[in-house]
Parts: C-alpha cells; sequence; structure tokens
C-alpha cells in the first residue's frame, strides 16, 4: 500500500478521495478516472504545487494561457475552476479544497500527500486483493420469514451479488485477473409478470451503488447491444416466479458478449432475508478495505423491512421518468401504497414529494395546484427528517426547490450534497443545469446534462429538454425547435409545448406557434394554462392585435398560477401594446423570481419594441445584477 509523504512536484498527490499524477495530469477517484479537460487538470497542478499559498490571478493566466493565445481569460479562468470544483465536489461558499480569494486568486486548502511512485514500494498481495467470500456461502442457511418476498429479493439478493460483482472487477477477479478501469452497465431485469419492477430495479440498483466508491454503476435501457462509452461490464438477468418458489438468473458480460460469470440460484420466497444477510455480510467483509465507514453502513443498511413495500417503490420510480400526468399519478399511487405499508419508508417519501412536485409544475389544476407544491414541500421535509444522509432526500428537496419555488441557490445547495452522497443520480445534473439556462450560463447548463446524461439512467426527457431551452433562450430558434418536437414526442403536452409554440413563432411558422397557444391556454395544467395565456398575449400583440392581447393579458391576471415564466411573457405582452411601465414592472419580477436570463433578454424578439429604449439599458443592468446575486458563489 503506498504511504503518504510531504508534497512533492513530479509524482501522485492524495487529498481526501482523490489522487493526482501531474505527470499524466489525471485525476481519479476511488481509483476511477475522473474526466476533466486539460485546463482544470493544469489549474489543480498549479495549486497542488504550492498547497496552501495564493496563486495569483495573473500567474494563472501566464501558465494556463500563451501569451499569443486570444481568449476571455477571465470567463476561462472562472469556466475551469467552476469545473474543477464540480469534478472534487466543492463549493466556492464552503470550499474543502480549493478557496477564493477574492480579485486576488485561488490557494488549495485541503492536506495533500504525496505518494511513492508505483514502483517505490510494490503492494503486496494481501494488500491490493481481498479474498472473497467463497461461493458456496452465498446460498447457505436461509431460515426467515418474510411473507411475499419478491421486492426484498430485487433489494437484497441482487445489489449485493452487484456489489460482488464490483468487487471482482476491482480486485482483478474477472477476465483473466487483470484490474479493470471501465464501469459496470445495470440492465432492467426482465419480469414478465410485473415488467414495471424489473424496470425500476436497474434505477434502484444504480442508486444504491452509487454511494459506494467502488466501481463507477450505470442504468441502461437499450438492450445487449447498446454498449455506453466506458462501460467494460453489464449486468442482466431474470425473474420468474412460480408459486411460492422464485427462480433467479444473473449474468455479467464484457464487451465483447462472453459470459464471465452467471448463477441460477432457486430458493423460496420467504427464505430471502436470511439469504439477503448472510450475502450481505460476506461481501461487506470482502470490500472492507475499499469502503469507509460511513459507506459500510449505508451497503448494509436496510431502507424498509417490507417486501411489498419496496416493489411498490420500484414501480413508483419506473412510473416517475415517464413525465405523463398518468405516469406521475401512478407513481403517487404507488409511493402512498409504500408508505401504509411502512411509514418510516424515506425513500418512497423522497420519491413522493419529486412527483408532488411534478404535479404542481407540469399537471396539477387551478384547484389543485397550491395543495400539490404543500405536499411536495412536507414529503421532502419528512424524507431529510427520516434521513439528513439520504442522497435521494436531498434530491427530492433540490426537486421542490427547482419545480416549486425556483429557489436556485437551493437548487444547487441541495443537488450539490446529493451528489456528494451519490455521484450516480443523474437527474441532481438535470436539476444543477436548469438553475444555469435560467441564469443564462448556457455552456455551464450543457456540461452538467452531459454529465447527467453519460450516467445513462431513466430519465431520456430532461437531458433532450434541457437542450433544447439552452438553444431556444440563446436564440437559436430553429435548433430548439427540433430538439422540443423530440421533447414532444417523448413526453406529454405541459413538459415543453408551450416553448416549442414559441419556437415555431421564433422561426417563421408564426400561426403554427399561435394555434398551438391558443390550444394550450385551456390546458388542464394551471402552469401551462398560465404560461400558454401569457405568450399568447404577446404573440397577438406582435401581431397588432392589441385588443385580443389584452383580453388575454387580464385573463392571465385573474389566474392563480404564476412563475417567473408567466411574468416574463406579460413583460413582453405589455411592450407589444405599448405599456411601457407595466413591461418594466413585469420583466424586473421575471428577473426577481428566477428568470435572469441575460442572454434572452438580449435577443428575444418579442422585446424589440422596449430594445432602443434608455431605460431597457437600466433593465439589462438590473438583470445582469440580480443573475450575479443568485449565483455570485458559483461563478466567484
Amino acid at each position: 500500500m503506498t504511504t503518504p509523504g510531504p508534497l512533492r512536484s513530479g509524482g501522485r498527490s492524495r487529498f481526501g478521495v482523490f489522487e493526482f499524477d501531474d505527470r499524466t495530469l489525471e485525476l481519479t477517484r476511488d481509483g476511477r478516472v475522473v474526466p476533466l479537460r486539460l485546463q482544470p487538470l493544469k489549474l489543480l497542478a498549479l495549486l497542488l504545487a504550492q498547497p496552501g499559498e495564493l496563486v495569483s490571478r495573473d500567474d494563472l493566466r501566464r501558465a494556463l494561457w500563451d501569451d499569443d493565445t486570444f481568449v476571455d481569460f477571465e470567463q476561462g479562468l472562472n469556466h475551469a475552476i467552476r469545473e474543477l470544483r464540480a469534478a472534487l465536489g466543492d463549493a466556492a461558499d464552503s470550499p474543502r479544497f480549493v478557496q477564493t480569494l477574492p480579485r486576488r486568486g485561488y490557494r488549495f486548502i485541503a492536506p495533500a500527500h504525496s505518494l511513492a511512485l508505483p514502483d517505490d514500494s510494490p503492494a503486496s498481495p494481501a494488500e491490493t486483493s481481498p479474498t472473497p467470500a467463497p461461493a458456496a456461502a452465498l446460498t447457505t442457511q436461509p431460515h426467515s420469514t418474510i411473507g411475499a418476498g419478491l421486492g426484498w429479493m430485487m433489494t437484497g439478493t441482487f445489489v449485493v451479488v452487484v456489489l460482488g460483482i464490483a468487487y471482482a472487477l476491482f480486485s482483478g477477479g474477472v477476465a483473466g485477473g487483470s484490474p479493470a478501469s471501465g464501469a459496470l452497465a445495470v440492465r432492467p431485469f426482465e419480469s414478465p409478470a410485473d415488467p414495471a419492477l424489473g424496470l425500476g430495479l436497474a434505477n434502484a440498483i444504480s442508486a444504491r451503488l452509487g454511494g459506494q466508491q467502488v466501481v463507477s454503476v450505470r442504468s441502461v435501457r437499450g438492450d445487449a447491444r447498446d454498449w455506453p462509452a466506458g462501460v467494460t461490464h453489464a449486468l442482466d438477468g431474470e425473474v420468474a416466479m412460480n408459486g411460492p418458489e422464485v427462480e433467479v438468473v444473473a449474468r455479467l458480460r464484457d464487451r465483447a458478449g462472453t459470459t464471465v460469470w452467471s448463477e441460477r440460484i432457486h430458493m423460496r420466497s420467504d427464505e430471502l432475508f436470511s439469504l439477503e444477510n448472510v450475502i450481505a455480510e460476506r461481501v461487506a467483509g470482502a470490500l472492507r478495505m475499499r469502503l469507509a465507514a460511513a459507506e459500510q453502513d449505508r451497503l448494509r443498511r436496510r431502507y424498509t423491512a417490507n417486501a411489498e413495500a419496496y416493489a411498490d417503490y420500484l414501480r413508483g420510480r419506473a412510473a416517475l421518468v415517464k413525465y405523463t400526468p398518468e405516469g406521475t399519478l401512478a407513481a403517487i399511487r404507488a409511493f402512498d401504497a409504500a408508505l401504509q405499508r411502512d411509514p418510516t419508508y424515506a425513500l418512497a417519501r423522497a420519491g413522493l414529494a419529486m412527483a408532488c412536485a411534478d404535479m404542481y409544475l407540469r399537471f396539477a389544476g387551478p384547484a389543485d395546484v397550491e395543495r400539490w407544491g404543500q405536499r411536495a414541500e412536507e414529503e421532502a421535509r419528512a424524507a431529510l427528517e427520516l434521513d439528513v444522509d439520504l442522497p435521494e432526500a436531498h434530491l427530492a428537496r433540490a426537486a421542490v426547490a427547482r419545480k416549486r419555488e425556483f429557489d436556485w441557490s437551493a437548487t444547487l445547495v441541495e443537488g450539490r450534497r446529493a451528489l456528494m452522497l451519490n455521484p450516480n443520480l443523474e437527474q441532481a445534473r438535470f436539476f444543477t443545469a436548469a438553475a444555469y439556462y435560467h441564469h443564462g450560463y448556457m455552456e455551464e447548463a450543457l456540461i452538467e446534462m452531459e454529465k447527467g446524461r453519460s450516467l445513462h439512467g431513466l430519465d431520456v426527457v430532461d437531458p433532450v429538454r434541457i437542450d433544447a431551452l439552452v438553444a431556444l433562450f440563446s436564440g437559436q430558434f430553429a435548433p430548439a425547435r427540433a430538439k422540443l418536437e423530440e421533447v414532444s414526442r417523448l413526453s406529454s403536452q405541459p413538459i415543453g409545448d408551450t416553448y416549442l409554440a414559441l419556437a415555431y413563432y421564433y422561426s417563421g411558422s408564426l400561426e403554427r406557434g399561435r394555434t398551438m397557444l391558443e390550444s394550450l391556454a385551456g390546458s388542464r395544467s394551471a402552469a401551462t394554462a398560465a404560461r400558454a395565456e401569457a405568450a399568447l398575449a404577446a404573440v397577438l400583440g406582435a401581431e397588432h392585435a392589441l385588443d385580443a392581447a389584452r383580453g388575454h393579458i387580464d385573463r392571465v391576471l385573474a389566474l392563480g398560477y404564476r412563475d417567473h415564466h408567466v411574468a416574463y411573457s406579460l413583460g413582453t405582452a405589455y411592450g407589444q401594446v405599448g405599456d411601457r411601465d407595466a413591461a418594466y414592472r413585469w420583466l424586473r419580477i421575471a428577473a426577481d423570481t428566477g428568470f435572469p436570463c441575460l442572454p434572452f433578454f438580449e435577443r428575444d424578439p418579442l422585446l424589440d419594441p422596449l430594445r432602443h429604449q434608455t431605460e431597457f439599458v437600466d433593465l439589462l443592468a438590473y438583470v445582469r445584477a440580480r443573475r450575479a446575486a443568485v449565483l455570485s458563489a458559483e461563478h466567484s
């Protein structure tokens, strides 16, 4: 095992769970390579070369950019700092690694130690390859009773089987004994009796394993031919129920299609708890040298002792990512059923909070919208009270901040906390991306979206939607239109059709955009109806139908639902009908309540009647200030 020593340049260093080789500019976390561009890696090398000391911005500029390189240095350095912090799970407002000294530079503040080079002190086999438990031990001594055990077969047996595979991948036990450095894909298990269980299982396994720094794990929806980049092995299998008997088949394949591990397990459903306990204890023992104490605790933790509750939870997770009113209500019913069986089931409570937040923002009618919003807040709070260290609970709180409160600072904080506990939560990346594009930081939004999409989770709608809205709010209306059409095909009207109607309008299909907005204004979704009415008012004003535009403005003001997008469209509508004071007032409200999206304010054609006025310059300054106030810590 390598031994820490005084920090030195020209070698490897360790800080926290990270190691960095300044010869190869490679950053790893518990043996896994952390993907980063060259500039953030060079930046890290410079900071580590002078730990605890100020490295000035001028020194960084000279080291990172040649004199004949023409770039916006301030923007480039800020972007490199943000990327580095994101990779380290660090925060500017409460730094653990990189401290900002305003207007001066940066300082690396974490303890860092040099590591002996590989040929200095080779590790002994006992140090690097712990002996796994005998395979025969995995099927012995079952004796507990749990009733209908399908749910716990999934959460227990399969999770620890995958952990055993993860151990094998990283201790040289697969593919001829050479350690793997890739990722494990977990495909939905085939479950003919209840397909939703197999689909939810893949996501649940990935979420559980994501908190263990043993192997990078991806949930993959495609068939066996679908191999995401970086994945070296894939796990799949089948579940069959035959009365009281259960047959489980699990297989591990490599990229060549070779089966490197498989096992068929026959058991009675009422024997599964004991089997889970035996496997969990053996795998935890084998991985003990790889896991911190907190990770060992999470590995052994049971979130519920009720098999039926867990099965309901899996159904809820599978339904939640459909982005339809029917799917969201099905998820709520499933999570509610799980909580009726086990009121202390924190994972189900967190899932319910996320579903209620979706109902509030996407699907609820005027009479119910506040009820769903309040319930989302209550359920997220309850999930955190049940388990403050549960990553899904922090993800639920981020969902409420993002979809109910439009509190982007809280969205970023809670999303970061969720990712620190489980870096495989793709939706935390998507929530962070939403915070960025609402403030006009488009490149950052796309970076976060791609990080989330690279995890290949069940959510296939949100990354497309984020890509589309970045294009729309950047003034790229034709690409936005094509991407929003895809969102519409993948989900339902409330997810993106108001934006699609505007994309039609901006890209020249005026009548098609107006007609779609007229249809959406009659939606049963309170949010969709209000946003469509406000946008329709602006479009009609631009077409010089001033009386009709004022009528729609009055209808929006009479509605109960209002958010930053409604406020923004009211501002553009008032500008089109000539009421400048009201226009600027509502546009400022939009910036205050969650939409200081500077690029869109600068490029939106519906703001053209205001654009050449002195007050518009003041408005842009106000939006710029609001933008900086909310995310200043992220961009310092």
